[in-house]
């Protein structure tokens, strides 16, 4: 083991990295990881190591090749191909011209702390490498692995090395459960869950506090909050559910939060004082519950407005007579409509309007379909929820190209695909407010036409015995289109049976989510779940409707477990590891698929809604 300075012209990226399904070659191995974690990922990380440079704590790792100069690298994947990507982007045909334009345009911005050519490296044996990536990657291993930094934790590194940052709601809650309360709100609550419940905008206006002005958290407040825990602990518990999935839209959160708001507001406002309390602090409690939506019409009214940046205020706001404006406690002359923020109007006749002036965001874009049907006609504005700075719909896309061009038609902002297999969407869009604009891409893939008659199995090596909805996971759907290409093309006659294994792999895993089994952490475990007399049979076998379908599926599956070639196969499959790399021929993957596609038909069936 040594450390040595290597050109990355010497580099190999590993064709096994688990990150992505097996390589081909070196172009097919980058491909297949860019596919996976993603370009815009991949350019974060390439300009991250043009302007700062590599990580020295994490050295990349590599093994030396066979008779032969060059070197195949285990651990630091993505750095290696971002690495060759800054210095040799033409070597990535399979981007797009924008994308290797934004690389050259990133090394004309920005400066360069090192040479990319050729980096430091720790070279060893591949077994020490597969030991440091199981210990980089499996996660904590019980203690002998990393231990990664919680939300919280994160956010405490942030705020204690960061000056003058300010911190966030979920923080300042914590802080104020341990000051007034002695107890950590985690005890309760996971921290996420409380800056997702009380980060909300309408939610921190109703109870009154604001993460720039600590002093707004309260005792009075953080007991409410500590109410509303209580009691979205009980409503989840009774739903049998988790917060995040309760609580996963801003209206649902604020729909259930509010009420509870205005509830303890007046449960607080009739408590008797105690004695310990003076006038003022009595004053300052009914203000509090007043500015917070008191019925007492003798008292004075209070508003709460949104406007964005730059926005024409409404004339019931400034068409008063005005005695003050604050904004995150200091006074102004005038209101300025371009100060991000809430502001504080006082009226003569004593209202109050608390007006939030938000700032415009980016447009974005999210994915609503990723699964596509052979025929059928998609929108643009279908596949995806076009977004402005104002959460609104004033978006124009532009430049959009749907890779593969031959497995699909475009007219305009419609798309209708005719082959199967994984399809790339890349388009920019334009907010017509702002008119800012952003690059995305997003990847999808197109399954065959379900109720067809006799479809044409002969150029297929994986497909269901049976005429089924494929309605499954969308990495199982590319596998098996992947497989059935390289049967088609007939050029390859050796296949990895890694590759084979992590197919048969995934389908087993999934037929047992979908069986509402716990999995195991081993293949072999996991199959003798699926294979239990209640499920194979019960779940699968004897709920085919068709008569004679169902025959066909019990003979199949007999004759292969009589045959033994049921558990062989596991068998074989389980003896391919990372350092036994075996090799499969055309002839025997035929022998073996007939019972790698009962399990295929066996997902598809316990799949179907």
């Amino acid at each position: 083991m040594s450390i040595q300075s290597i050109p990355i012209d010497k580099i190999d990226n590993y064709i096994e990295n688990p990150r992505h399904d097996i390589g081909v070659s070196q172009e097919d191995t980058l491909r297949k990881l860019f596919h996976q974690v993603g370009f815009q990922n991949m350019f974060n990380l390439a300009q991250d190591i043009y302007v700062n440079g590599f990580v020295n704590a994490s050295l990349i790792t590599v093994v030396p090749k066979e008779n032969s100069d060059r070197y195949i690298v285990y651990e630091g994947n993505r750095r290696i191909a971002c690495a060759k990507l800054i210095e040799y982007p033409e070597r990535f045909p399979f981007l797009t011209k924008n994308q290797i334009d934004r690389i050259k345009k990133m090394k004309k911005e920005y400066s360069s702390k090192m040479k990319i050519n050729e980096i430091n490296c720790l070279v060893t044996t591949e077994e020490e490498a597969f030991f440091i990536m199981k210990r980089l990657h499996s996660g904590e291993d019980k203690g002998k692995g990393v231990k990664a930094w919680d939300t919280k934790e994160k956010d405490n590194f942030l705020f204690r090395t960061t000056p003058n940052i300010k911190k966030n709601t979920a923080q300042i809650i914590h802080e104020k459960f341990l000051e007034f309360f002695k107890s950590d709100i985690q005890d309760k609550m996971a921290y996420t869950n409380v800056q997702r419940l009380f980060n909300n905008i309408e939610v921190k206006k109703a109870l009154g506090i604001k993460s720039n002005e600590i002093n707004s958290f309260t005792e009075d407040r953080m007991k409410i909050i500590n109410k509303i825990i209580d009691d979205i602990n009980d409503l989840i518990k009774e739903k049998g559910t988790s917060v995040s999935r309760e609580f996963n839209a801003r209206k649902k959160i604020e729909d259930v939060i509010l009420p509870m708001i205005e509830k303890y507001q007046k449960g607080f406002m009739n408590e008797e004082p105690s004695g310990e309390e003076n006038e003022n602090q009595l004053k300052s409690r009914d203000n509090d519950i007043d500015v917070k939506g008191s019925n007492d019409k003798d008292k004075p009214s209070t508003l709460f407005r949104n406007l964005y940046v730059g926005e024409t205020i409404e004339s019931d706001i400034i068409d008063r007579e005005i005695v003050q404006y604050i904004h995150e406690g200091i006074e102004y002359d005038k209101l300025d409509k371009n100060k991000v923020g809430r502001w504080k109007i006082v009226y003569k006749n004593g209202d109050i309007c608390y007006l939030e002036i938000l700032s415009l965001s980016d447009p974005s874009v999210t994915q609503l379909i990723k699964e596509f049907v052979i025929g059928e006609k998609y929108s643009l504005v279908e596949i995806f929820k076009l977004t402005d700075g104002k959460g609104g719909q004033s978006v124009r896309p532009f430049n959009i190209k749907i890779t593969p061009e031959r497995n699909r038609i475009i007219s305009k902002y419609d798309v209708t695909f005719n082959k199967p297999g994984s399809v790339n969407f890349q388009f920019s869009i334009e907010d017509k407010i702002t008119k800012r604009e952003r690059d995305f891409e997003f990847n999808g893939v197109v399954r065959e036409t379900q109720n067809v008659a006799a479809p044409d199995y002969s150029s297929k090596i994986v497909y269901p015995f049976m005429k089924l909805s494929e309605n499954i996971e969308v990495d199982i759907i590319t596998f098996k289109n992947e497989l059935n290409d390289i049967y088609k093309a007939e050029k390859y006659n050796l296949i990895f049976v890694s590759s084979i294994r992590t197919f048969v792999e995934l389908i087993v895993n999934d037929i047992v989510d979908q069986l509402g089994e716990s999995k195991r952490k081993e293949l072999a475990e996991n199959y003798k779940i699926i294979n239990r007399e209640q499920f194979v049979k019960r779940e699968f076998i004897d709920k085919i409707e068709d008569e004679r379908e169902r025959a066909g599926i019990e003979t199949i599956y007999k004759e292969m477990k009589d045959s033994g070639r049921y558990t062989s196969l596991l068998n074989f499959l389980n003896l391919s590891t990372h350092g036994a790399q075996r090799l499969i021929n055309k002839e025997r993957l035929v022998s073996e698929f007939d019972v790698i596609n009962f399990l295929y038909t066996y997902l598809c069936f316990v799949s179907t809604d």
